[in-house]
């Protein structure tokens, strides 16, 4: 099907992934503002600095044609005062922006997009999976604290 690029067609799309490293689910993410980008829709690629060994993808999306805002405190290690900053900025940048659907890439994306998105509310919300942050070498408190949260934000996507 061909999509058509017209005012009643076109969408505000925010993409949403924790760091632009070398990886799969970067490169998908990419990939992905980059075809709704040019089916003529409004794409946002929120993400945290391109922290890590890997190699960052951040001066490629940047180059994409779509904006691309990176919030400091999102950073894929846990640290609650940082991740209630990154959902602060999360929730900022959905209310002035309101785009129509919220797509979240990644575990902590995950959890602070879907929240933020149910928080402001009026806009469709999808998560892609790319990887389980569940492991058998995690502490007993940490895997049942990541399946709570997995839980409760899938109620809102």
């Amino acid at each position: 099907m061909r999509f058509r690029r017209d005012d009643e067609t076109r969408m505000k799309i925010c993409q949403v992934i924790t760091r632009l490293v070398i990886g799969g689910a970067q490169e998908n993410t990419i990939l992905t503002c980059e075809g709704l980008h040019a089916r003529g829709h409004e794409v946002t690629l929120v993400t945290g600095p391109p922290l890590g060994p890997e190699g960052q993808l951040l001066d490629r999306a940047r180059a994409g044609g779509y904006r691309v805002l990176v919030v400091g405190a999102m950073q894929r290690a846990v640290c609650p005062w940082r991740d209630l900053r990154a959902y602060g900025a999360l929730v900022r940048q959905l209310r002035e922006s309101r785009p129509d659907v919220v797509h979240s890439h990644s575990s902590k994306a995950g959890i602070l997009a879907r929240r933020a998105a149910a928080k402001v509310g009026g806009m469709k919300v999808v998560h892609t999976i790319h990887g389980l942050p569940f492991h058998a070498h995690q502490s007993r408190w940490l895997h049942r604290l990541y399946v709570l949260l997995e839980r409760r934000a899938a109620r809102v996507s």
